[in-house]
């Protein structure tokens, strides 16, 4: 019985803001400076829109890691934990690690917004196929968490485990509705060969999302700037 956790953008940005900093207070800049000295400033032809490179959580660090070493994130480190945001005169390197950190945050934003959409798409499009009903629990509210999302989950678990009939379950809480898909009326099994980025879709579905997407924008700029410089 699947069930999906609800809450306001507002809620979700501030915790995942919330988790950033809080891996920040763990250590991820001492484990990014370990991997950045490790498997990329050796080398001369990193490319960060591809493979474990592009990964968020990495990539935008680089122009701080570029810049500054290991002596640099000690003082930085030690700012960030001081009360009231550190000394008067914060280490030179302080600004450009807090720029990094905000583009995390609004990078990691925009990641959990496709997996929203992913969500929605996958599960709560009527198609051909079958999907239970999904659950909304809304978490935005964790001093009611008793009484609007773990109540509620455990009264459908034991309605299930109990068989009661899945139409009698939404007198316990009503499913989410389902809407029209967005692939209806389309070819989902042409393919397409995508010259600028060299993969092959499948779907006009796919096809259609691909050309919107980040990473072949990125690809067709990269490769109208190697035109220009005539490469």
């Amino acid at each position: 019985m699947p069930v999906h956790l609800l809450f306001t953008e507002e809620t979700l940005n501030a915790r995942l803001n919330s988790r950033v900093d809080s891996m920040v207070a763990q250590g991820l800049l001492a484990e990014i400076r370990q991997f950045y000295e490790r498997f990329v400033k050796p080398y001369d032809d990193n490319d960060f829109h591809r493979g474990i490179l592009q990964s968020i959580g990495f990539k935008e660090f680089v122009r701080y890691l570029e810049k500054y070493d290991r002596d640099q994130d000690r003082l930085v480190e030690e700012a960030m934990a001081a009360t009231g945001e550190g000394a008067a005169n914060p280490p030179e390197g302080l600004p450009l690690l807090r720029s990094c950190l905000d583009n995390l945050k609004l990078v990691t934003q925009r990641y959990s917004k496709k997996q929203l959409k992913w969500i929605n798409h996958r599960f709560l499009v009527d198609g051909p196929r079958e999907v239970p009903p999904i659950y909304p629990l809304d978490t935005t509210d964790v001093s009611r968490w008793t009484e609007i999302v773990s109540g509620p989950a455990v009264r459908l678990i034991e309605a299930h485990l109990s068989a009661i009939e899945e139409s009698n379950l939404a007198a316990i809480l009503a499913p989410l509705p389902k809407h029209a898909s967005p692939r209806a009326g389309l070819n989902e099994e042409t393919s397409f060969h995508c010259d600028i980025c060299q993969r092959t879709i499948v779907g006009e579905y796919q096809w259609a999302d691909h050309l919107k997407s980040n990473r072949h924008k990125k690809c067709l700029q990269s490769k109208h700037k190697k035109e220009k410089l005539g490469c």
